[in-house]
């Protein structure tokens, strides 16, 4: 990903349930109801990039990729009027310099089926420094312990790693994982990418700790014979909660809940902000 955590969809759900512990609720027969669909994170330093506004669909439908983007859609932040890139279909501006601890407030306009939709979310970007004590973590047998070192000195409570492989293949896979040893190639050809994308977190860090935090890059977040690079986030709020349920809205008795979502309005998704930093390592077969 472009220094946005893979767990950001590209399509949410307009809806969410509650079904009083009922897990064969019908779905289908929920109301569709039309929402502008947020995709966008701020980094300090870097420009505003990579603003992208979506619709939703019914789930009882196929999805009508050429009308996946809403007309007439006008974005701003802080009352600036952003810019459109036509052929990535995304907003920008490269006047706008995120900065640490500043507060950003996302506007965004747009029709769906004709009729006009409004949102609005605010972010805080985290303060500090992302401190990571190793960036070039050399090689490791695969199997071996990989500790990724980093000083919290941020006021952000939530840290998120993002696993990549360079190269994801089955040739490079690792079969021989401990955590699932009898993988067979059907398995993997079904669901190669929940093997490819991996993340995983540090919740609740005192912001006043001095300690080094020490963060194991585990057997299950790392699936290939491979050079790695780890993207690691300092994340808000609005960053960790929609990390953490976004995707995970069933609750174990069969009741739905909803996601956290900051924004207000006929609006869904994500604006959130992270200090970010990357690192690498290699897996080799011993």
């Amino acid at each position: 990903m472009k220094n946005k955590i893979l767990l950001a969809a590209t399509i949410l759900l307009s809806v969410f349930f509650s079904s009083c512990g009922d897990p064969d609720v019908e779905i289908t027969s929920v109301e569709y109801i039309p929402k502008l669909v947020v995709n966008a994170y701020l980094y300090p330093g870097k420009p505003v990039y990579g603003v992208q506004i979506m619709r939703n669909f019914p789930l009882n439908q196929s999805i009508d990729t050429t009308s996946l983007f809403p007309s007439d859609v006008q974005v701003s932040i802080n009352d600036i009027p952003l810019k459109y890139n036509w052929m990535y279909r995304f907003f920008y501006h490269d006047s706008i310099i995120v900065q640490k601890g500043m507060t950003y407030t996302l506007k965004a306009s747009g029709k769906i089926d004709g009729k006009l939709l409004t949102t609005s979310g605010s972010t805080t970007v985290p303060d500090g420094e992302l401190k990571l004590m190793q960036k070039d973590m050399g090689v490791f047998y695969y199997g071996d312990s990989v500790i990724v070192k980093l000083i919290p000195s941020t006021n952000s409570g939530f840290y998120a790693f993002s696993i990549i492989p360079d190269t994801a293949t089955f040739e490079n896979f690792a079969f021989e994982n401990k955590y699932l040893p009898n993988i067979e190639q059907k398995d993997l050809e079904e669901s190669f990418n929940n093997f490819r994308y991996q993340a995983s977190y540090i919740l609740n860090v005192q912001s006043s700790t001095k300690d080094t935090l020490l963060h194991q890059i585990k057997e299950f977040n790392s699936w290939f014979y491979s050079s790695y690079r780890v993207i690691v986030y300092a994340g808000d709020e609005n960053f960790k909660n929609f990390v953490l349920t976004s995707k995970n809205v069933k609750e174990f008795d069969g009741n739905f809940h909803e996601p956290k979502l900051h924004l207000v309005g006929q609006g869904i998704g994500v604006f959130a902000s992270a200090l970010v930093d990357t690192l690498r390592f290699t897996l080799i077969k011993r």
